[in-house]
């Protein structure tokens, strides 16, 4: 490799490891101006809408959580979407010790999660709707007196914090740090009031936001939430809740092919977002990228001394803010963080790759 050549990769790899620096310290450290507010158990009535299909098992592990908040005036509404299982059977038994759940079907002709969520929110009782999903459990009974404190002092939108359940498994810990990762992005943007994202499994919003939402024309079945909240403005008073209290957990999967099918779904929708937000975010995710390849290649030459310092700059950073503010990271998974970091320089190629294949169509 000339020596031409090596300085200019040291010049990229010092800019692209400024670019890492800005958001972890920088961006993401807005994290840390976001506050608390204290739960509230009596505030306006809100309507928690779950789209289930073939969900029995989720729902009889999870549904008793949601209906057994402390929050006094709610109501949950679970569209069934034609399932095949003993969703139905379920469902008019939780009815009979739960008055305040609904069952509704998803109208004739139609199916899909998006279908079941219009439907949903159609007919809701209240003008305030909090969405999750069947296979979602509250860290605690507090979880809608957490989202809903917001709205009670005037903000229009709740954004929560939806982690992964702790298991065995690489897969499961990448998943973990991913959703961290994205969280970190979304979070950050709630807080700079530049709405980028939120997660579906945990958010409240009014009707009419919802229902004035003009997504854009496109095939996917996942998304809309994403979508949503990006079109919104800073004139849209949103507030991130991040207690702990307020997270809504699920199991993330074990299978590689499920965990990218998910991925691609998601990432394929970024590219309706601002053109703003899709900026920072291929900024991010190419610097990331770019760092660890450049890293290789000099390393590969001999070349270790600027490699090395970049490293253990942007990786020390990236430790510390992992354990300060990621949710489901513990002190116990930092060894695993600069593995489970380094895994992105095949991860955003991987998607990239999926992306390509067609969109699934189906739950």
């Amino acid at each position: 490799m000339h020596d031409t050549t090596v300085r200019l990769l040291s010049i990229l790899l010092v800019f692209v490891t400024t670019a890492q620096l800005y958001f972890w310290l920088y961006s993401f450290g807005k994290l840390n101006k976001a506050k608390v507010l204290a739960p509230i158990v009596s505030g306006p009535a809100v309507s928690v809408i779950i789209c289930a299909r073939n969900a029995a098992a989720h729902l009889r592990s999870n549904l008793p959580h949601i209906l057994g908040q402390a929050y006094r005036r709610f109501e949950v509404i679970v569209v069934d979407d034609n399932s095949t299982d003993e969703t139905p059977s379920l469902l008019l038994d939780l009815c009979k010790t739960y008055p305040h759940l609904r069952i509704e079907k998803t109208p004739k002709g139609l199916s899909g999660k998006k279908a079941a969520l219009v439907h949903g929110v159609k007919v809701a009782s209240y003008d305030l709707i909090a969405l999750t999903d069947a296979d979602c459990k509250p860290a605690s009974d507090q979880w809608l007196a957490h989202m809903m404190a917001p709205i009670f002092t005037g903000y229009s939108v709740s954004l929560g914090v939806g982690p992964f359940f702790q298991q065995p498994g690489f897969i499961n810990a990448f998943s973990r740090f991913e959703a961290g990762l994205t969280y970190f992005h979304y979070g950050s943007s709630a807080v700079s009031r530049a709405p980028l994202m939120g997660v579906g499994r945990n958010m409240v919003l009014s009707t009419e936001i919802f229902t004035r939402f003009k997504e854009k024309k496109n095939p996917y079945i996942s998304g809309d939430d994403d979508l949503l909240i990006n079109s919104l403005t800073a004139s849209h008073k949103i507030w991130l809740v991040h207690s702990k209290s307020a997270y809504m957990y699920s199991h993330s999967t074990n299978k590689i092919s499920a965990f990218l099918k998910q991925k691609r779904r998601h990432v394929s929708v970024s590219w309706h977002y601002k053109w703003q937000d899709k900026i920072l975010l291929l900024l991010y995710a190419g610097s990331q990228w770019l760092h660890y390849l450049i890293i290789i290649l000099l390393a590969m030459q001999g070349h270790i001394g600027i490699a090395i310092v970049c490293y253990l700059c942007r990786q020390v950073v990236v430790l510390y803010r992992s354990y300060q503010l990621m949710p489901s990271i513990d002190g116990r998974e930092l060894p695993w963080i600069p593995a489970l970091d380094a895994a992105f320089i095949l991860y955003y190629p991987i998607v990239g790759i999926f992306l390509c294949l067609k969109t699934p169509q189906k739950w």
